[in-house]
């Protein structure tokens, strides 16, 4: 199948429950995370094909996504602060709003002057906070991360 095809047929799948430019967006974005494709190259290579496999397994994504499940859990990744992260219907999608949180806490510890703050997060989930605090705070911080759920 060309790619152009998996493409026009993902967005008319996905916008039945999306507008159709949104739809477009979330088709794109699956492409390019999990083809490694460019959201032009179905423009620059017209004959670029996919595999009947691929365009079946991306037939089912564009199916997941039409019935409202997110795309973050439809490829398996989300981002926050700029790294990937596994994430799965077991834990929250991580949010903007969160990355902020990381951001105003970064700033407290740095402010503060701590040498080696220790942080704990409950809940953890992807564990995004965490692995985002440990990385980026820099100070040689203890960080734990816990959650009582198996599937996260």
């Amino acid at each position: 199948m060309r790619l152009a095809d998996l493409i026009k047929k993902g967005k008319e799948t996905v916008s039945t429950l999306y507008p159709e430019r949104e739809a477009g967006e979330m088709v794109f974005a699956y492409m390019e995370e999990v083809f490694g494709t460019q959201r032009h190259t179905h423009i620059v290579k017209p004959d670029f094909e996919v595999s009947s496999d691929m365009a079946e397994v991306a037939a089912d994504a564009f199916r997941r996504m039409a019935s409202g499940e997110p795309l973050q859990y439809v490829t398996g990744k989300a981002y926050f602060y700029g790294r990937a992260f596994r994430v799965n219907p077991h834990v929250l999608i991580p949010r903007p709003e969160t990355e902020l949180l990381c951001r105003t806490a970064l700033e407290h510890i740095r402010r503060s002057g701590m040498r080696a703050p220790r942080i704990l997060d409950l809940c953890t989930g992807s564990g995004c906070i965490a692995w985002t605090m440990a990385a980026e705070c820099g100070c040689g911080a203890q960080v734990e991360a816990v959650d009582i759920s198996d599937g996260a």
